[in-house]
């Protein structure tokens, strides 16, 4: 599930947990799906995360997020479980005139699931593995 709101880099009663561009901040990893990535924030309260990613440009009402971008998100789905014990229940894409408030859908992760699985064999056929 997709909605669409103003794009904002403030959440009502959750504090900025993680900023990717502030000195020190490491990289994230699953070690069950052999991923890493940097979230450009996660927003915290208690034990609830969110996964903010901040986008360049403008999506000029194309109603709808771009597919990679999903994906990077649904990799933090994935990767913030193992960091911190907690599936995020929603994330944040925020492009310059929109923002998509995302939810953690077991669907979006099985597609990107898939995805690295199909990326995993075409490394092997090519002997990258």
């Amino acid at each position: 599930m997709i909605k669409e709101a103003k794009p904002r880099l403030k959440i009502r009663g959750y504090q900025v947990f993680y900023e990717d561009k502030k000195a020190g901040a490491r990289l994230l990893r699953s070690e069950k799906y052999n991923l890493t990535g940097k979230p450009d924030f996660i927003f915290k309260r208690g034990r609830k995360y969110i996964p903010g990613e901040l986008k360049s440009g403008k999506l000029k009402g194309s109603g709808e997020p771009r597919p990679g971008d999903m994906m990077q998100l649904a990799a933090y789905f994935l990767i913030i479980p193992g960091e911190f014990g907690r599936m995020p229940r929603q994330g944040r894409l925020i492009y310059g005139d929109t923002m998509f408030i995302i939810k953690n859908r077991r669907r979006l992760r099985k597609r990107l699931i898939s995805i690295i699985s199909e990326m995993n064999r075409t490394l092997e056929k090519k002997g990258h593995r």
